[in-house]
């Protein structure tokens, strides 16, 4: 009877130990999809202040037109209404995790204005989230417009 319960015991804890990460994983995905919903969220309000909460300090984006902007400046033209948005949407996302980095892909649909000229992309886009103290944040983002076909 010990022996079967000592087997049984050592069964329970290697089961958990394997399965321990691929909780904390599924935690961590829920936790970075959560962020990109409170993201869009704070896109489509004009919510400057939680754009800057989510990108760490160090944030760099790279626009589907080339362009490279810092989170400050992403802020900043929220903040002063040159860029706003009508609509934000995020699909197909997938997270990835590796250590302390987690990278999220997708496909992005907004439409707005910036500098009082309407927009419409779609696009797919890359963001990478970084584990520092208080949680994860946004250090790298990119985006690519997806073209319409050509017949």
């Amino acid at each position: 009877m010990t022996h079967l319960r000592m087997s049984a015991t050592s069964c329970l804890v290697a089961f958990l130990a394997c399965a321990h990460p691929a909780i904390k994983a599924d935690n961590v995905e829920i936790q970075i999809l959560d962020l990109e919903h409170q993201r869009q969220q704070a896109q489509l309000r004009g919510d400057w202040q939680t754009i800057a909460r989510l990108n760490a300090p160090d944030f760099t984006e790279i626009a589907g037109t080339g362009l490279i902007r810092t989170g400050a400046q992403n802020a900043e033209a929220m903040r002063s209404g040159v860029l706003k948005f009508d609509k934000v949407d995020y699909s197909d996302q997938e997270v990835r995790l590796y250590g302390n980095v987690a990278i999220v892909t997708g496909i992005g649909h907004r439409s707005g204005s910036f500098g009082g000229s309407a927009f419409e992309q779609r696009f797919r886009y890359t963001r990478i989230y970084a584990r520092q103290e208080g949680g994860w944040r946004v250090v790298f983002a990119q985006t690519t417009r997806i073209e319409a076909p050509t017949p």
